[in-house]
């Protein structure tokens, strides 16, 4: 069964402080966010300074809205499942604005084909479907369906014929989950990986 990797509850557990040292998401300065978005070069290497965390620092984790930073551990584990299906950028780590030299950390983000559409069942899973609105310079506006957890974490079936053969993936009406098969999770779990809540989910 796949695994629900909650990163924004595993922050609340761990009480991980930490975010970028202009204040801003350098994604969302650029305009591009979420899963799957192309990251321009000019972004990398990335920054992070963690203000509070444990030590050693967790291998699968939040520090700030949904962005996921991983350890070697963490990114050799998903490689070797995936190999050349996800990114990893170099990201120079401090702590309370000094150096952290000992630990390679990465920013993750997984590509656009396994950011899936109709991948969740809704009417199995603790989600509700909106639709939002934005208004565009010219006048015209757009409409995008999202899907919102009821709970959290959201209970959630996935259509198995949809990811079929994926280790790590994320629906794209419902961004700010990233879901785990139970490979990936077992790996992570027999290596001592933390920095996230597991929630199972269930298949169609």
């Amino acid at each position: 069964m796949p695994w629900i990797l909650d990163v924004k509850s595993g922050n609340i557990r761990l009480v991980l402080d930490g975010g970028y040292p202009n204040g801003h998401n350098p994604i969302d300065s650029h305009g591009v966010s979420g899963f799957g978005a192309d990251i321009p070069p000019e972004l990398v290497p990335f920054r992070l300074d963690i203000i509070k965390a444990p030590e050693p620092l967790p291998e699968f984790a939040s520090y700030l809205y949904n962005d996921i930073y991983v350890g070697e551990t963490a990114r050799r584990l998903i490689e070797e499942l995936e190999p050349s299906v996800h990114q990893f950028y170099e990201t120079i780590v401090t702590r309370s604005g000094n150096p952290v030299t000992d630990r390679s950390y990465f920013r993750f983000q997984t590509r656009k084909e396994n950011v899936l559409d109709g991948a969740l069942v809704v009417e199995e899973s603790d989600v509700s479907l909106r639709i939002k609105k934005r208004k565009l310079d010219d006048g015209s506006v757009v409409e995008r369906k999202v899907l919102l957890p009821k709970v959290r974490p959201p209970r959630m079936t996935w259509r198995k014929s949809v990811v079929q053969g994926r280790h790590l993936w994320a629906e794209k009406r419902l961004r700010n989950f990233l879901i785990a098969s139970d490979e990936l999770y077992a790996a992570f779990k027999s290596a001592g990986v933390t920095g996230f809540n597991a929630q199972e989910c269930r298949f169609f």
